[in-house]
């Protein structure tokens, strides 16, 4: 399985880079998703020069928006952080990273409730940070987590999900391709995409029935874009509902009644909360294997990421 690209507050690793000479590890990532994946740790603020240890910094409310300023100096880093942010950005834009997972809370790396602090000293918490702003705006499509919501076990799972798709994307396209790879390579994808967005995955469908006429650029900019638009849609528990049915279509007719209704009762379970979405997702597979059911054997939607991290293993409760 490919290894996703990801961007990562280097603290997170536990770099110590933060402004007081100390890291931010987080166990999980560190030690479970590290096996899987490419970490591309950077540090904003110590990217545009600031030293470790170093003054705090927050963001300051102003007619020309939030404003990065050390605490104690009053010096505005507003400028250089844009500069250094777009820099390192364009670095990595052209199919170099899968996602990003910063900082929770930081002036540079936090995606919400960043602190923002009036004339008079007052905060409230309604900001992002300069750098996950500008991460925003250059990568509107890539998946973006910070280290507080990644504890959450659905979108733990959601994020990393998304990352592997987008990094099977683009090892597809990274390489010379034939419409009839690109072919096979949708049919992996499709129950997938529909449980994202069966807009989409109908849109999509569209594109690659379209044919070779089309044009390989075109076809790689078009199914790129509407991939990665599917997958910016969260899974919803009836859309998971309508993917394991689509998948035990395939295997009703060679299924003796009994191991049907129980196949049947685990979709029903996990819609009801009392099973985790990996039961009907390990019965599937398994009955694919036993019944030698390619087709359902090569769904990503059945191994969207290694077993191994137990992304699945969450109920609708």
């Amino acid at each position: 399985m490919i290894r996703p690209r990801i961007a990562i507050s280097a603290c997170l690793l536990g770099q110590r880079v933060r402004f007081d000479g100390q890291g931010k590890r987080a166990p999980w990532l560190r030690n479970e998703l590290s096996q899987h994946v490419t970490w591309l740790p950077l540090c904003p603020e110590v990217g545009i020069g600031l030293r470790v240890p170093r003054d705090t910094l927050r963001l300051v409310d102003s007619p020309q928006g939030a404003r990065l300023i050390t605490t104690s100096s009053g010096e505005d880093h507003t400028h250089s952080m844009k500069r250094w942010s777009f820099a390192r950005l364009e670095e990595l834009e052209g199919g170099r990273v899968d996602g990003f997972i910063l900082t929770s809370k930081s002036p540079s790396c936090g995606l919400s409730r960043v602190r923002i602090y009036d004339k008079n000293q007052v905060p409230s918490a309604s900001q992002r940070g300069v750098f996950a702003e500008a991460v925003k705006e250059k990568f509107p499509q890539l998946p973006v987590e910070e280290s507080g919501r990644i504890n959450d076990p659905q979108l733990r799972g959601l994020f990393v999900e998304r990352v592997f798709a987008g990094a099977r994307l683009r090892d597809f396209f990274s390489s010379p391709w034939t419409w009839a790879e690109l072919v096979a390579f949708h049919a992996s994808e499709k129950v997938l995409l529909m449980a994202h967005s069966p807009r989409h995955q109908k849109l999509l469908g569209q594109l690659v029935a379209s044919g070779p006429g089309v044009g390989a650029e075109k076809a790689t900019e078009q199914y790129s874009l509407l991939f990665l638009e599917a997958l910016t849609e969260p899974v919803t528990t009836g859309r998971h509902i309508n993917a394991l049915q689509h998948l035990a279509g395939f295997c009703k007719t060679r299924l003796a009644p009994a191991t049907k209704a129980l196949l049947h009762e685990s979709i029903e379970g996990f819609r009801e909360g009392r099973l985790p979405l990996s039961v009907p997702m390990t019965l599937l597979e398994s009955h694919g294997t036993s019944h030698n059911q390619q087709w359902l054997l090569s769904q990503s939607y059945l191994r969207p990421h290694h077993k191994s991290l137990g992304l699945c293993n969450w109920t609708t409760t």
